[in-house]
């Protein structure tokens, strides 16, 4: 290496533009003993340019890299670089000399800091990205292939953050450069703040190639901490539920994915859209995250805990943030095609594109994708024969579909003070589902065919202003609207008695907000320097549900419901101690508190406190408490939920026979808010010596009062085990009914009752005769209410770990989340029932190790998939759910490293195997089975060996 050095001394900058981050009109004291221009010299020979020069001036006591004749195009040109860990300096440095971008900084900026360093092939820009991990630091184009380095505690947009390796690496198809000022972290509403309070990971787009899948859903399945119930593979839109489902899960007949931390349901972890909130699917009850194209998202912010605080209503479990893309360069395009071992195909093309500029740019995505049925009975993993004799011919777990999403999101600088941003995404999508079974003594094939439509559509828009003395202003507003119609034509034949019907039913829910952020620092006092946010939001939202029955407006049809909700909030960060590190504070106070006031529910308030203490620059220890709070969804408020069924239920108090049971659903006619207190501890641990090796380990409690549920919200517990766990629900269970009870209930009903006792029944004509016709029956009230308590605790553990090897680079990753106790009581006075380690519910122990190893163009990601044993309560006698460890394994290949030029250049071909050794799940023994299924929907899949294969191609 060469250095160039020069002089400069007392130097004063009265510059309009911004460099490095030095606003007009500062003073630059150069220090004269440390002031370098380096050059490192590459292959071609040493070109100084006028602006690299002046602006080396203007900045002064700068290390300046100039490599040799750096351009545009060089900084989005892949090539491989080998810098090892160590000084963040001299990886800098390394940096210079393998690429074509130049880098300014000063040597005080970079005094102490170090680099995990970095092994593959990159970008320039990302591999710059990737060397800033952690310390603290961002970049800031200068020009086109030049990079000035600052401090990350003033950037344009909400709370930002240094970019975190954002594009796929390492064997990818050649990524686009990212703009690496603009970052949102989740979890704050202060610009500036350098860590956030609580438990908090990043998915990154290099994760999601390395996974291999193809959507946001398959991604966040992957996560420990998420109960995927509600999702692709627990759909039976014809068949009628799968066993043990609950909730959101067991409604969920249009085909969407939500995100459920911790098992609380769906509607207890918020979904953001960059940052902002959208349109709930699934009868108003959870974000739909399938709706969203996977090439339009550049990370996933998962923040586990509550944050009602910060964000609002449903922030229990968490938070989960899609950060979009909001430039891109060049246009790409994607084929991927995926099958299990008995159907349940998919096919799938997207492209994106979009435009950068000096003060801005945009991205549009499309997508498309087609989905085959996999029926249950062309696996192993269905019966034929039910326990009452019933012959299944057809039961589709999987339905037919096709999805087609168009996204755009772009931001545009009018000048250096104000940004605009906007998004926009419209998401439609068909499905399709057929079942077929033959009853005992019937003759004529019974039959429920079903086809659905959703269409989704959603506009945000925003601006930053950056204000005097270091205060921003963030305005932002949004609607959306989703709209699903369904269709199910069904015909049942039980020899004694059969019925039919065509039933047409249309849900829409709609959402209108506007929210606005004022951030900054508060003067400073006894040498603190706080920063605080204060923000006021607005949201209205809607719900129309509407039912016509064989051409006939049922009495199930409501009137719109809508509220209104209002809330002002304040934040609070102060940084007490000072010293480990230029870029972080040893020991920092949060604090925040959030007023809601809805029109339908009354009004809540939620504050927060978080602790960070860093005794040293490897170990920081955090501790927050908060209580959040959860708004029932507006279709609880639809009139004629009401109805019932007639079961057989063993009840231990006669020897296990069987005893009718009529079993009430519904709601009752009023709920309150869920509240929650919140609190957790963790340590965090980078040592010095390993720079690439973290470790974190969190403990959370969750302490749920008036949780909204059914009492059993199982769809076969309630069936079947209602008498068995009797002294749980012992307020809800009525032995001994009047005829003048069971009346009242059989006439009030909105909907016909589902009588599976094998006796007739015609409510119609012998309301008055049920303890006749059904001698000893007892009542069980599961209506949707307001229950007494849900408590969950548990630990999350994760460890990552990078080397640097003369074969490549090795990953190692172990993210695992153990479940101590999550109990429920019915009533203040009822035990506790376990919502734990049972058949449809979440397991105490999930567990994800990953280990991954690139070199040059070639790049093989194994990941090992550990779900723990437990308890099937369904079967006659009670058994266990055996352990299920699963293998996914995914192959990339860079094309470009092979063909430079040509057609074949900038391609990646990716090969993915899910359960890779076909591992069949435990077998679900279920004595009185009503859907033929022979494992856990919510905890396994039907697929068996799912085998995909990728073709992504960058156009120049």
């Amino acid at each position: 290496m060469t250095a160039l050095r020069m002089r400069a001394c007392a130097l004063n900058s009265h510059s309009p533009t911004v460099w490095g981050g030095l606003m007009t009109g500062e003073r630059l004291q150069v220090d004269c003993r440390n002031t370098a221009i380096r050059n490192t010299v590459g292959r071609a020979s040493i070109r100084v340019s006028a602006m690299a020069l002046a602006l080396s001036i203007a900045l002064g006591g700068i290390a300046v890299a100039l490599p040799a004749t750096a351009t545009a195009q060089t900084a989005q040109t892949q090539q491989q670089f080998s810098i090892p860990a160590g000084s963040l300096r001299e990886a800098l440095d390394a940096l210079a000399s393998q690429s074509g971008i130049t880098v300014l900084y000063s040597s005080e900026l970079v005094a102490g800091k170090t680099s995990r360093g970095l092994s593959g092939r990159f970008t320039s820009v990302n591999a710059l990205q990737r060397l800033l991990q952690g310390s603290g630091l961002e970049a800031q184009a200068a020009g086109e292939s030049t990079f000035t380095l600052r401090r990350s505690s003033a950037p344009k947009s909400e709370s930002q953050v240094p970019a975190a390796d954002t594009s796929a690496t390492n064997g990818s198809s050649q990524p686009d450069i990212q703009d690496l000022g603009k970052m949102t972290v989740t979890g704050t509403r202060i610009r500036g703040v350098k860590e956030v309070v609580g438990p908090i990971q990043d998915i990154t787009r290099d994760d999601f190639e390395r996974t291999g899948h193809s959507s946001i859903e398959g991604v966040l399945r992957t996560l420990p901490q998420n109960f995927a119930a509600a999702s692709r593979g627990t759909i039976t839109v014809a068949s009628g539920g799968t066993p043990g489902l609950t909730g959101t899960a067991a409604l969920n007949t249009e085909g969407a994915a939500a995100v459920d931390l911790r098992g609380l349901g769906a509607g207890s972890t918020l979904t953001l859209l960059n940052g902002q909130r959208r349109v709930n699917a699934i009868y108003g009850q959870a974000v739909d995250v399938s709706a969203i194209p996977l090439s339009m998202i550049d990370r996933m912010e998962v923040v586990t805990g509550g944050r009602s605080a910060i964000y609002g209503a449903d922030a229990v479990g968490g938070v989960v943030n899609l950060v979009t893309r909001r430039d891109f360069s060049g246009f790409e395009s994607q084929a991927f095609y995926g099958w299990g071992q008995d159907g349940g195909e998919r096919l799938q093309f997207n492209v994106i594109t979009g435009m950068r500029t000096a003060r801005g740019g945009f991205a549009f995505a499309y997508d498309h994708q087609r989905d085959e049925e996999l029926d249950l009975l062309k696996t192993d993993l269905g019966f034929e024969q039910l326990f009452d004799g019933t012959i299944l011919r057809r039961n589709e777990v999987l339905p037919r579909g096709r999805q087609d999403s168009a996204m755009v999101s772009g931001r545009f600088e009018l000048n250096d003070r104000i940004e605009l941003h906007a998004d926009a995404l419209y998401t439609q999508r068909t499905l399709n589902s057929a079942s077929r079974s033959l009853n005992p003594g019937a003759t004529a094939e019974s039959f429920a065919d079903s086809e659905g439509s959703t269409k989704q559509i959603s506009v945000s828009a925003g601006a930053t202003v950056d204000l005097n003395a270091g205060w921003g202003l963030s305005l932002n507003g949004n609607v959306g609207r989703n709209q699903t119609d369904r269709r199910v034509e069904f015909f049942s034949d039980y020899g004694d008695f059969s019925f039919g019907g065509d039933d047409n039913n249309t849900d829409t829910g709609r959402l209108s907000a506007l929210s606005l952020v004022l951030d900054g620092p508060l003067p400073s006092f006894f040498g603190l320097k706080p920063l605080v946010a204060f923000g006021a939001e607005v949201r209205h939202e809607d719900y129309r549900y509407s039912l016509i029955s064989d051409g006939v407006p049922s009495t199930r049809n409501g009137a719109d419901e809508s509220r209104i909700a209002r809330a002002v909030f304040a934040e609070l960060f102060v940084p007490l101690l000072t010293g480990v590190e230029p870029a972080r504070d040893t020991l920092s106070l949060s604090l925040a508190a959030r007023y809601d006031d809805y029109s339908d529910i009354g009004s809540a308030v939620s504050p927060q406190l978080g602790i960070i203490f860093r005794p040293t620059t490897s170990l920081s220890f955090q501790g927050t408490i908060s209580q959040a709070f959860r708004a029932p969804e507006l279709f609880r408020y639809q009139p004629g939920t009401t109805g019932y069924w007639l079961t057989r239920q063993a009840d231990p108090t006669l020897g296990g026979e069987l005893r009718p049971v009529l079993v009430r659903s519904g709601n009752v006619p009023r709920f309150e808010p869920e509240e929650a207190k919140i609190w957790s501890v963790g340590v965090n641990y980078e040592p010095s010596f390993a720079p690439a090796l973290q470790f974190s380990l969190n403990y959370f409690d969750i302490d749920y009062d008036n949780r909204l549920d059914y009492p059993e919200s199982s769809f076969i517990a309630w069936q079947t085990n209602a008498l068995r766990n009797e002294a749980i629900y012992s307020p809800l269970v009525n032995r001994n009914p009047t005829a003048e009870e069971l009346a009242a209930i059989v006439q009030g009903s909105a909907t016909p009752p589902v009588n599976v006792t094998g006796t007739p029944f015609n409510p119609e004509t012998q309301a008055q005769d049920v303890l006749t016709i059904f001698p000893g029956i007892a009542i069980f009230d599961n209506r949707m209410r307001n229950l007494a308590r849900e408590k969950v605790r548990g630990l999350d553990m994760k460890i990552d770990a990078r080397f640097d090897t003369s074969a490549g680079e090795l990953n190692f990753g172990l993210n695992a989340t153990y479940t101590l106790d999550h109990n429920r009581n019915i009533t203040a006075s009822s035990p506790a029932s376990n919502l734990l380690n049972e058949v449809g519910k979440p397991v105490d122990l999930r567990a994800r190790l990953t280990g991954g190893w690139t070199n040059g163009a070639i790049g093989t990601y194994l990941y090992v998939n550990y779900v723990d044993a437990y308890a099937n309560p369904f079967s006659t006698p009670a058994s266990r759910m055996g352990s299920w460890t699963t293998v996914d394994l995914t192959l990339r290949a860079d094309t470009s490293v092979w063909f430079p030029n040509g057609p074949l250049s900038n391609m990646t071909l990716t090969l993915s195997a899910e359960n890779l050794l076909g591992k069949d799940p435990p077998r679900f023994l279920n004595s009185s089975s009503y859907d033929g299924f022979r494992f856990d929907a919510a905890n396994a899949s039907a697929l068996g060996r799912y085998l995909s294969v990728r073709l992504t191609k960058k156009w120049n």
